[in-house]
């Protein structure tokens, strides 16, 4: 199949790789040819599955959920905002606040069903998702740039 392509084409092409995903509902969206992302929902619609998929190669989330973060991860965060609000002259209670404070909205931004969506910032993801009766399956990103 690849062959084909490359005579009618005329360029060298390489096969990067294969992955199935399957769903009820199947969302691609592709940005200038070099970001793609394939989005599996139960219920919903394809244009939400399409949307999802558009704020995904926008936001390029690296984590589908919170509990999808690993704990070695976690632990490097902690010890960069830990460092950080220990230079504070705040009393103990402030500093313990800000540093929940600031590992919650870091992984509020790195994780997909946390990130306000592109298109109405009042909803997360997963707000959007639960309104639309939807559940996001899985995902499959090549984001290039």
């Amino acid at each position: 199949m690849i062959s084909e392509v490359i005579q009618k084409v005329g360029e060298k092409i390489e096969l990067g790789k294969i992955e199935e995903i399957s769903g009820d509902v199947i969302g691609v969206y592709v940005h200038s040819t070099k970001n793609a992302v394939i989005v599996s929902m139960t219920g919903g619609n394809k244009d939400l599955a399409k949307d999802i998929a558009m704020h995904i190669a926008a936001m390029k989330p690296s984590y589908k959920s919170k509990e999808d973060i690993k704990e070695e991860d976690k632990k490097k965060v902690l010890e960069v905002y830990e460092k950080e609000v220990a230079s504070s002259d705040k009393p103990e209670e402030i500093k313990k606040k800000m540093l929940e404070g600031k590992i919650n909205t870091y992984f509020s931004e790195i994780t997909l069903m946390s990130q306000a969506y592109i298109k109405n910032p009042d909803l997360t993801i997963e707000k959007l998702l639960e309104t639309n009766g939807a559940k996001l399956n899985s995902y499959i990103a090549e984001i290039l740039n």
